[in-house]
């Protein structure tokens, strides 16, 4: 689908990319199947010691629940992203809208060659935001890889991400600029 966008009122909206993402939860579906039919083979064999086969299980646990998420979200087709005056919709990150003035900086990180569009919000914003609980639980994680911030997925979207990144930034700008008071002093109108 393509972002949708009729006057300048009007948000721009960003749709997940249902194809790519019904074809990346298959490849996983099909990698956890194949796993979970070697160590299937292997439980209670005595070729994995407890401590492993404890690991593997809660492996598996995650793996089941991730998957169930993924199909919940390919079958989703509410807007992954709005921007519009007001502020950012990022419905992976809340079902709030996230205001102008809350965000510091929007840009586009890369890791294992998938770009994110890290979103910087300040600490009183995120105070009065409901985060999702996918995106808290991933938070958790990636700030132990070093990500202290808020991130989209731009792999799962229906344009690139500097196109979104881009869309989003202008639109900061203008609502920043249009937040400035006017330098209206005495002295320049005469």
């Amino acid at each position: 689908m393509m972002f949708t966008r009729h006057s300048p009122d009007e948000p721009t909206i960003f749709y997940r990319n249902h194809a790519k993402m019904a074809g990346i939860t298959i490849i996983g579906a099909l990698f956890f199947g194949a796993c979970f039919l070697v160590f299937w083979n292997q439980v209670g064999t005595g070729k994995i010691g407890p401590a492993k086969e404890l690991i593997s299980w809660i492996a598996f646990s995650l793996m089941t629940v991730m998957l169930v998420a993924n199909l919940i979200k390919i079958f989703d087709f509410r807007p992954a992203i709005e921007v519009s005056a007001e502020g950012l919709l990022a419905r992976d990150i809340s079902p709030d809208l996230i205001p102008w003035s809350g965000i510091v900086e929007v840009g586009i990180k890369e890791f294992k060659r998938q770009q994110m569009i890290e979103v910087q919000i300040l600490q009183d914003t995120l105070r009065s935001m409901r985060l999702t609980k996918r995106h808290s639980m991933g938070n958790i994680a990636n700030r132990m890889l070093g990500f202290p911030h808020y991130y989209i997925v731009a792999s799962m979207l229906d344009h690139n991400a500097h196109h979104v990144l881009s869309v989003i930034r202008h639109q900061k700008r203008i609502a920043t600029e249009a937040d400035k008071p006017l330098d209206c002093r005495p002295s320049e109108m005469q």
